[in-house]
């Protein structure tokens, strides 16, 4: 079984309003090699390592009345399925029902391709990722800018790209880490959601530093 494939497996175990636990049960141990050779699994892309990060804090089904994002299942809004649904001439069904496949498909054309991740180092692009999926991709866009030094227009492009490369990865991380959760306690949902928030900040914090070679 892949890694996302046994992150994926213990999110459909938590029950709808569960609160997100913080540590994915640890993965069994690898069977000894047989005689004709171990299986070798797909190596995992830079994509499929932080969804399975973002998944380890969407995980589960909620709908939460104080939360603003309303219905949601891992991490996707019902907004953003319908939205998929749409542009993928598809049709509309409860956020609940979407199965892994789709959830890839979500994070993949709604977070990752459009915040250009796959031209950035894979510690950047996890920080960056988590942040949008947390908070839009517009306002990490302008943070991940304004940590970088260039105008915060939420607008990504090569030259955007070109300035979060030219800034270190940690001093990245570091910056907009705290921009984001500077963003969080301004909202008046943080006396709701803050222990939660800042649990998550930090650990995509250590998480994203960890990838830095």
């Amino acid at each position: 079984m892949s890694e996302f494939s046994r992150v994926w497996s213990w999110v459909k175990t938590l029950e709808p309003g569960h609160a997100k636990p913080l540590v994915v049960p640890p993965a069994p141990a690898a069977p000894a090699a047989s005689v004709a050779g171990p299986d070798v699994e797909p190596a995992v892309t830079q994509f499929d390592a932080s969804l399975i990060e973002v998944l380890k804090w969407e995980g589960g089904l909620d709908d939460d009345p104080q939360d603003p994002g309303g219905r949601t299942a891992y991490g996707i809004t019902q907004t953003d399925w319908n939205e998929w649904c749409t542009e993928h001439a598809v049709a509309h069904t409860d956020v609940w029902t979407i199965d892994a496949e789709h959830t890839r498909y979500v994070y993949a054309d709604h977070y990752w391709k459009p915040l250009l991740c796959d031209g950035l180092h894979p510690a950047t692009a996890n920080c960056l990722f988590d942040y949008a999926v947390n908070s839009g991709r517009h306002q990490a866009i302008k943070d991940g800018q304004r940590v970088a030094g260039v105008t915060p227009d939420g607008v990504i492009g090569p030259a955007t790209v070109a300035a979060f490369k030219r800034i270190t990865p940690h001093e990245f991380i570091v910056g907009l880490s705290q921009r984001r959760l500077s963003l969080l306690r301004g909202l008046a949902t943080w006396d709701r959601f803050g222990h939660g928030w800042s649990a998550r900040v930090a650990g995509v914090q250590a998480y994203s530093l960890s990838l830095i070679k």
